[in-house]
Order: C-alpha cells, then sequence, then structure tokens
C-alpha cells in the first residue's frame, strides 16, 4: 500500500475490484458498506474511532436506541498548507419503528452501525449511503 497523499488526495481510490467487494445496490441505490469505510479509513490513516450508546432503550424511551462514533484522523488544510488532525462525530437512533423485520430487535447494534457509517462517509469523502 503506498502512502495517502493528503494535499494531492491520491488515494483512497474507488476501484473496480473495491466496488466487487463493498459496494451493494439497495433497489436502484448505490452503497458502501461499513466495512468498505473502514478500509478506506485505514488507507488513509485513521488514528482512532470510538462508538458509545448514549442512550439504551427501555420502555421509557420508545425502546429507541442512541450512540455515537468519533472518528480521528488525518487531513490535508489548505489554510496552513499542513497535514492536520481532524475530527468527525456523528450520532444515530434505531428501534422497532426505524429497522427491518429482521432487525428491529437489535436496535443497540443497528444504532452503532449506523453511526460509524456517517462519520466514516465525511472522513473518506464518499459520498453514497451506507449498509
Amino acid at each position: 500500500m503506498s502512502e495517502f497523499d493528503y494535499k494531492n488526495k491520491t488515494a483512497p481510490k474507488l476501484t473496480e475490484e473495491f466496488k466487487k467487494k463493498f459496494i451493494i445496490f439497495i433497489g436502484k441505490t448505490e452503497a458502501i458498506k461499513v466495512d468498505g469505510l473502514i478500509a478506506l479509513a485505514h488507507e488513509k490513516g485513521i488514528k482512532s474511532m470510538k462508538t458509545k450508546v448514549i442512550q439504551f432503550p427501555s420502555d421509557t424511551n420508545g425502546w429507541t436506541c442512541i450512540a455515537s462514533t468519533t472518528v480521528i484522523g488525518y487531513d490535508w488544510n489548505p489554510v496552513t498548507e499542513a497535514i492536520e488532525e481532524v475530527e468527525f462525530e456523528d450520532f444515530a437512533d434505531a428501534n422497532a419503528g426505524n429497522c427491518g423485520s429482521m432487525t428491529k430487535a437489535s436496535y443497540i447494534r443497528m444504532a452503532s452501525r449506523r453511526c460509524v457509517g456517517r462519520p466514516l462517509r465525511r472522513y473518506t469523502n464518499v459520498e453514497v449511503i451506507c449498509s
């Protein structure tokens, strides 16, 4: 693997091999698997990624789980013309009303999976939905 060129953004690239492994279609919409975003983040030089549950599902909150993920990595700052540490954070929720029939009993896993994809997409500059 070659070193990531932050200034010229020569990597990561969505090669045909990468697409075959990590891109799926949900109906007619192209989506990237979370594992693909993680692979791109490692190629770019992710420093850390932390996910935590900030609300556990219970009968008092409508069985809604809320999780957050923080991604820390490196990117080029055109103002300072240097590679700097960047941080992206996002949240996601999951409950029986916004999960499919196969996953609606897995609120914690679904909230976690959803919130992992969001900051990773921003860090890797991938603008397709995540599955």
